[in-house]
Parts: C-alpha cells; structure tokens; sequence
C-alpha cells in the first residue's frame, strides 16, 4: 500500500501532524500504527493535524485520530474548510498559498494552492493530487518541504517561490512516483 503521516515535534511536549495515513478497508493505519506510537512517545496532545488533500491514503485515520485524541485545529486548503468543519467544528482552518503561521520555535509558509483556476481545474485527472497543500515548515533551523501528491503541472509554476522554495529536507511528491519537475527539484 501507501500513505503519507509525518510528526513534526517542536518545542516542550508540542507537536504537529501532516496526513493521517491510510485506510484499507476497515484496518486504519493511525490504529494500528500511528497512535500506538504517539503513546509510546508520550504524546497526548496534537496542537494540529495539516490535511495535504483528500484522498484516503493521506486522510484514512483522521478520524481516528481525532475521537482518540485532543488536536487544537485541523488545517485543510481553504476549499475544503466548509466540508471539514460540517464534521469537526470550529478548529477547521482553511490555508492557500502565501499564509504562514508562526510559533516560538519556527513557522510554516504554506506555498499552494494558488488561486490558478487552469491548474487547478476539476476536470484536469491529478486534479485532488495538484491541490495538495503544500508547506515548508521551519523548525530548528532546518526547513522541511511537504508536498502532498503535487505533480509536475504544479510543480513548474511553483519554481517561481525562488528561494522560499529551499529547503533542508525535501517529502517527496506523491510517494516518489514518475513525475518529478527538474527545476522544481533544483530549486528546492
């Protein structure tokens, strides 16, 4: 299978999550694998869960995760924030591109989506995929990129970020799959 979680722990007991992981059929992977591990890390408390895009490979324990544990806000791209919040209240925030949020420790710019309509057109197939938020978030002095499932027609244009692009450690786009801009990996 695959899917796509990430922990970025930051300051005294504080923590986000990017993407919940997976799920098959009735098995979800924050069950089976990743709130089994925030126990064993002594996590409790998520101060926020960011939701790249919606498929189920990247949303698959939200839910679980959300019933199990307290998280302060859901972050989802703004086009999603109605939807989300008709499930989970008031904590939705809705991102796009060029808002940041910023904490003691560090910030993260979130980089897309933009507001292209011909890029992020429904009727395009990798239309959900090119939505993806993306964000890098800087933390100790590292930068660290997510990118979603974002492929190479949104990775182009991203280019244009120049040096904000930059980071330390790149997640690659949608699991490493054939796709990837050469510029973009340049820049990045």
């Amino acid at each position: 299978g695959q899917g796509d979680a990430a922990l970025i722990e930051y300051g005294k007991n504080r923590a986000f999550l990017i993407d919940t992981g997976p799920r098959f059929g009735s098995t979800s992977y924050a069950e089976t694998i990743i709130l089994p591990t925030f126990e064993n890390l002594g996590i409790t408390t998520l101060d926020g869960i960011f939701i790249s895009h919606m498929h189920a490979d990247h949303t698959g324990g939200l839910t679980s995760i959300v019933n199990t544990m307290q998280v302060g806000r859901i972050f989802c791209r703004t086009t999603l924030r109605d939807s989300l919040a008709s499930l989970y209240g008031d904590r939705v925030t809705g991102l796009s591109a060029g808002d940041s949020i910023a904490f003691n420790e560090g910030g993260i710019l979130i980089l897309s989506p933009g507001t292209n309509p011909l890029l992020y057109s429904s009727e395009m197939p990798s239309a959900e995929n090119n939505r993806s938020v993306v964000m890098r978030c800087d933390i100790a002095g590292k930068r660290v990129l997510f990118t979603g499932d974002i492929e190479t027609d949104i990775q182009k244009p991203m280019v244009s970020w120049g040096y904000r692009l930059r980071s330390d450690i790149l997640k690659i786009p949608h699991h490493g799959a054939k796709g990837l801009n050469k510029d973009f990996i340049q820049t990045v």
